[in-house]
Protein backbone atom coordinates (compact mmCIF):
# COMPACT_ATOMS: atom_id res chain seq x y z
CA UNK A 1 0.00 0.00 0.00
CA UNK A 2 1.61 3.08 -0.86
CA UNK A 3 1.74 5.81 1.99
CA UNK A 4 3.18 8.70 0.21
CA UNK A 5 4.68 9.22 -3.63
CA UNK A 6 5.72 12.64 -4.31
CA UNK A 7 7.83 14.40 -7.20
CA UNK A 8 9.72 17.09 -6.76
CA UNK A 9 11.42 19.59 -9.48
CA UNK A 10 13.78 22.68 -8.36
CA UNK A 11 12.38 25.63 -10.32
CA UNK A 12 15.63 27.51 -12.81
CA UNK A 13 15.32 31.13 -12.26
CA UNK A 14 17.40 33.77 -14.04
CA UNK A 15 16.15 37.07 -13.40
CA UNK A 16 15.49 38.44 -16.75
CA UNK A 17 13.18 36.14 -18.42
CA UNK A 18 12.49 33.64 -16.22
CA UNK A 19 11.35 35.11 -12.62
CA UNK A 20 9.72 33.89 -9.42
CA UNK A 21 6.61 36.77 -10.58
CA UNK A 22 6.09 34.87 -14.06
CA UNK A 23 5.90 31.42 -12.43
CA UNK A 24 2.54 29.73 -13.71
CA UNK A 25 0.17 29.50 -10.86
CA UNK A 26 0.33 25.25 -11.36
CA UNK A 27 1.28 22.65 -13.37
CA UNK A 28 -0.83 19.65 -14.01
CA UNK A 29 -0.21 15.85 -14.51
CA UNK A 30 -2.29 13.43 -16.60
CA UNK A 31 -1.69 10.16 -18.38
CA UNK A 32 -3.28 8.35 -21.08
CA UNK A 33 -4.85 4.93 -20.62
CA UNK A 34 -4.85 1.71 -23.42
CA UNK A 35 -7.24 3.28 -24.81
CA UNK A 36 -5.47 6.70 -25.39
CA UNK A 37 -7.88 8.40 -23.27
CA UNK A 38 -6.26 11.09 -21.47
CA UNK A 39 -6.59 11.48 -17.50
CA UNK A 40 -5.93 13.93 -15.14
CA UNK A 41 -3.98 12.18 -12.46
CA UNK A 42 -6.37 10.73 -9.93
CA UNK A 43 -4.93 12.57 -6.63
CA UNK A 44 -5.93 16.10 -8.61
CA UNK A 45 -9.43 14.52 -8.27
CA UNK A 46 -9.14 13.53 -4.51
CA UNK A 47 -7.82 17.05 -3.63
CA UNK A 48 -6.18 19.92 -5.85
CA UNK A 49 -4.94 21.24 -2.79
CA UNK A 50 -3.24 17.02 -1.89
CA UNK A 51 -1.88 16.96 -5.42
CA UNK A 52 -0.39 20.46 -5.23
CA UNK A 53 1.33 20.70 -8.69
CA UNK A 54 2.35 24.90 -7.24
CA UNK A 55 5.09 26.65 -7.16
CA UNK A 56 7.14 27.50 -3.36
CA UNK A 57 8.88 30.59 -4.16
CA UNK A 58 10.86 29.86 -1.06
CA UNK A 59 12.46 26.32 -1.49
CA UNK A 60 12.05 27.26 -5.59
CA UNK A 61 9.84 24.05 -6.22
CA UNK A 62 7.49 23.35 -7.38
CA UNK A 63 5.77 19.21 -5.74
CA UNK A 64 3.39 16.85 -6.84
CA UNK A 65 1.58 14.50 -4.61
CA UNK A 66 0.86 11.31 -6.91
CA UNK A 67 0.15 8.40 -4.19
CA UNK A 68 -3.05 7.75 -5.53
CA UNK A 69 -1.61 7.45 -9.62
CA UNK A 70 1.53 5.00 -8.28
CA UNK A 71 -0.97 2.56 -6.02
CA UNK A 72 -3.23 2.33 -9.46
CA UNK A 73 -0.02 1.57 -11.61
CA UNK A 74 1.44 -1.06 -8.97
CA UNK A 75 -2.52 -2.60 -8.68
CA UNK A 76 -2.20 -3.19 -12.72
CA UNK A 77 -4.53 -0.42 -13.32
CA UNK A 78 -2.68 1.67 -15.62
CA UNK A 79 -0.08 -0.09 -18.30
CA UNK A 80 2.32 2.67 -18.65
CA UNK A 81 3.17 5.16 -15.99
CA UNK A 82 3.98 8.06 -18.35
CA UNK A 83 2.54 11.18 -17.58
CA UNK A 84 2.68 14.36 -18.89
CA UNK A 85 3.07 18.14 -17.31
CA UNK A 86 0.75 20.67 -18.58
CA UNK A 87 -0.59 24.35 -17.54
CA UNK A 88 -4.17 25.21 -17.28
CA UNK A 89 -6.67 26.36 -19.67
CA UNK A 90 -5.72 29.75 -21.22
CA UNK A 91 -2.34 29.92 -18.89
CA UNK A 92 0.43 30.45 -21.29
CA UNK A 93 3.80 30.39 -19.72
CA UNK A 94 7.00 28.73 -19.76
CA UNK A 95 8.85 27.35 -16.62
CA UNK A 96 12.07 25.75 -16.73
CA UNK A 97 12.94 22.63 -14.24
CA UNK A 98 16.09 21.26 -13.30
CA UNK A 99 16.89 17.53 -13.97
CA UNK A 100 19.76 15.48 -15.36
CA UNK A 101 23.15 17.18 -13.96
CA UNK A 102 21.58 20.00 -11.66
CA UNK A 103 23.02 20.57 -8.38
CA UNK A 104 19.91 20.41 -7.07
CA UNK A 105 18.08 17.16 -9.14
CA UNK A 106 14.23 15.91 -9.23
CA UNK A 107 13.30 13.97 -6.25
CA UNK A 108 10.90 11.33 -6.29
CA UNK A 109 10.16 9.99 -3.02
CA UNK A 110 8.02 6.87 -1.89
CA UNK A 111 6.77 5.57 1.62
CA UNK A 112 4.86 2.26 1.64
CA UNK A 113 3.72 -0.37 3.91
CA UNK A 114 4.26 -3.90 2.92
CA UNK A 115 1.24 -6.37 4.02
Amino acid sequence: SVNKARLTFSIFLDSINFKASNLPSQILMKYAASDTTQYLLPDYSVSTSYFDGLPNTTTLTYTFNIASFVQMYLEGAVSKPEVEMYFSNGEFQNVILKANNSKIPAKFEFVYTRY
